[in-house]
């Protein structure tokens, strides 16, 4: 029975493979284009930033008011609420106290390097 269901499957060709190379040949060898995918590979992914680009320890300034009131003011109506089901329009809806509150907590969380999941 397995060798008739095999028999209605189209047969596997052997295809030549071929990439270019770097300086613009094409490679049919199947060891110089796996070599040529690792160096590609390679250059893609290099690094070529300076190491230690976040400094630890530095404090930049505090969040402001303003800044969350304006973030308040453009977040759109009627979105989904997040996991913790308070929704754009209660954040608004709690006026200045809110922002008062909101740029608190932004601050110590700041402050403190706190932030969901940590």
């Amino acid at each position: 029975m397995l060798q008739r269901i095999k028999s209605f499957q189209p047969k596997q060709t052997v295809t030549a493979s071929c990439i270019k190379g770097k300086g613009g040949g094409i490679l049919f060898e199947k060891e110089k284009i796996v070599l040529r995918w690792t160096e590609y590979v390679e250059v893609l992914f290099s690094d070529q930033r300076c190491a230690n680009l976040i400094q630890e320890h530095l404090q930049g300034p505090e969040i402001l008011r303003n800044e969350v009131e304006k973030c308040l003011k453009d977040m759109k109506y009627g979105k989904a609420a997040g996991i913790d089901n308070i929704s754009c329009e209660m954040l608004k809806a709690l006026g200045d106290f809110g922002i008062d509150t909101l740029t608190e907590l932004c601050n110590k969380m700041y402050h403190n390097k706190k932030t969901e999941g940590h």
